[in-house]
């Protein structure tokens, strides 16, 4: 299988040139192509170091407020980060567009020169701007997931949605659990600084 890379990331601007500008000015991005949809309407890309970004003009106002800190603390894009040099250099560069949403903070607990920031663009998207960082050597492997090759007896229609059936790990919210005395309970390591609950099966297929 070929190697698969990121192609691009969409953006969707209120004032598409000046995000172009914001990147191109501070993070090396350069003009790549631009897609005229009709109407004075157009999508830009621009280049970068291995990445592009694809710029669309926003239609709509923001309907949540803008992230804060590192990120939305839903499921969402958190940030988009970028390796630098320095961290402090930077911002010092950026000058009065470095409009710091939190840090420059350092990781040196975890990983001995690490520091970041994080910046907004025009929009208010929020940018990581980070160096120091390195790989593990040896991290541990994402948990296994078993897929059934039938739900078990035990799983009913009305109490499992069926997108759910081909998972033995599945993940469920504790009120979907509470009263069902049917479920396989157990609790396990979610590898992100809790405990979640999981359901077992019986037949799986490896």
């Amino acid at each position: 299988m070929a190697e698969l890379r990121i192609h691009h990331i969409s953006l969707t601007c209120r004032d598409p040139i000046a995000t172009e500008r914001f990147y191109t000015q501070h993070f090396g991005f350069a003009r790549a192509r631009v897609v005229p949809l009709g109407n004075d309407s157009q999508i830009v890309f621009l280049r970068g170091s291995g990445i592009r970004l694809e710029l669309f003009r926003a239609t709509e106002d923001r309907p949540v407020a803008r992230p804060e800190r590192d990120g939305y603390p839903w499921p969402s894009v958190r940030n988009i980060s970028f390796e630098v040099d320095n961290v402090d250099a930077k911002l010092a560069a950026m000058g009065r567009n470095a409009d710091l949403a939190f840090g420059p903070i350092s990781f040196d607990d975890f990983i001995r020169g690490w520091r970041s920031a994080w910046v907004r663009d025009p929009d208010g998207n929020l940018v990581q701007i980070t160096h120091g960082y390195s790989d593990q050597e040896s991290p541990l492997p994402c948990r296994p997931v078993r897929v059934w090759r039938r739900p078990p007896k035990w799983i009913s229609a009305r109490s499992f949605p069926a997108s759910w059936r081909i998972h033995t790990s599945t993940r469920l919210t504790s009120n979907r659990l509470t009263g069902d005395s049917d479920f396989d309970r157990s609790e396990i390591e979610d590898g992100y600084g809790g405990k979640s609950r999981y359901i077992g099966a019986d037949q799986p297929t490896g």
